[in-house]
């Protein structure tokens, strides 16, 4: 696809590596037992399913783990995971899901750099402008988030151009997935209508 459109980059990447990468950051740092915190959509199973798996095939811990309810008291949870002894969290959250769980650990005291730390999958917003809370902000220091790389490069800038404006921020990176994808749909229909024209 990259050959025929200018502006493809690449398809979102299986969550699994996410799982590795975030395993890969708690072999780095020693930390031997962790806990794993997931809201219950497919993506955040399917996120607490490898990352529990790639820690148990490298002979790690997983010494608490809970669902993220919509609905539940995030405060409860913490207080739950902090009994369990849980220092190192590793989070698969989306979006508003991330900040309430945030925002119940600060309440807590559950931010402080060096005591617990946080793993964050790539749905955490990762703007720091996010965070309105100063405390938030300083007890997030040294904390980690997964997120998609797009390398700079004249293409992207090219492409960024032609989208945005002069007093427009620039495109989230999931913004080029999401153009990836529909290109890559419309590349499929095409090639069904091409085919389905040759043969008859």
């Amino acid at each position: 696809l990259t050959a025929n459109f200018d502006y493809f980059a690449r398809t979102v990447a299986n969550d699994k590596l996410q799982a590795t990468v975030m395993i890969d950051v708690i072999q780095h740092f020693n930390w031997n037992q962790f806990c794993i915190l997931y809201e219950s959509s497919t993506y955040g199973l399917e996120g607490y399913t490898a990352t529990y798996l790639e820690a148990r095939n490298r002979g790690l811990e997983v010494i608490y783990s809970s669902l993220l309810s919509r609905t539940g008291n995030m405060t409860d949870l913490m207080t739950k995971a902090e009994q369990a002894h849980c220092r190192i969290f590793v989070i698969w959250c989306i979006g508003s899901m991330c900040h309430n769980i945030v925002e119940a650990a600060n309440q807590m005291k559950l931010l402080k750099p060096g005591v617990f730390e946080y793993v964050f999958s790539d749905g955490l917003i990762t703007n720091e402008n996010d965070w309105t809370d100063q405390d938030i902000k300083e007890g997030l220091i040294g904390s980690f988030a997964i997120a998609p790389s797009i390398p700079h490069s004249q293409a992207l800038t090219n492409y960024n151009n032609a989208w945005t404006g002069a007093n427009t921020p620039p495109l989230l990176n999931y913004a080029y997935y999401a153009y990836d994808t529909a290109v890559a749909m419309l590349a499929a229909f095409e090639s069904l209508e091409a085919n389905m024209a040759a043969s008859g």
